[in-house]
């Protein structure tokens, strides 16, 4: 077969151009990780779970401050976890790091614009970016922030947005395959 380009007849391409699928921005295929809790008391533990193998966690470090109802965003190099609820009942703004290829744990030097509790167990996450979403802490207004840094800076994080009803109480948020949307229900 044949087409004509307006200047020439050309043959019709047989084989589609091979597109390369997106990585997605969250997930890990060796281990995951657990952070703080409530029962039997607010914790402070950091647990690293194995994928590849079957297995008991192993405690990699602890948060700066015992909290439970934290949010965790990952990006390709380290995990962060992001407010909770302290054994005071107090919202927290508080975020920790762990460097995946070494377990270091340490305090991540910036925090939420606000201090968040209840907050969804996982956030949503692009290759570049971490976003803190929903929870509560004192006023529906918080339960609706919308909370972004950036993975290269770590910065504090800037409210960017708000959602469109308050979502307190640990909600369920998910990131899309390729990363472009984060969806919350709840």
């Amino acid at each position: 077969l044949r087409f004509n380009n307006g200047l020439q007849w050309d043959k019709l391409q047989t084989q589609l151009p091979q597109l390369r699928p997106e990585a997605p921005a969250f997930g890990g295929t060796v281990a995951g990780y657990r952070a703080g809790g409530q029962q039997p008391a607010a914790s402070t533990v950091i647990d690293k779970y194995s994928f590849v193998s079957d297995g008991n966690a192993s405690d990699v470090g602890d948060l700066a401050q015992a909290r439970y109802g934290n949010q965790g965003v990952q990006s390709n190099l380290a995990g962060y976890m992001m407010g909770g609820r302290t054994p005071n009942a107090q919202p927290s703004n508080v975020i920790n790091k762990v460097t995946f290829a070494s377990d270091t744990v340490a305090s991540a030097g910036f925090a939420l614009s606000t201090g968040r509790q209840q907050m969804a167990t996982n956030g949503v996450s692009t290759e570049t970016h971490g976003y803190g979403v929903g929870g509560s802490g004192g006023s529906e207004a918080i339960g609706k922030t919308i909370d972004k840094f950036a993975f290269a800076s770590e910065a504090n994080l800037t409210d960017v947005g708000d959602l469109f009803l308050f979502a307190g109480d640990a909600p369920s948020v998910h990131t899309d395959r390729n990363g472009r949307y984060g969806y919350i229900a709840g």
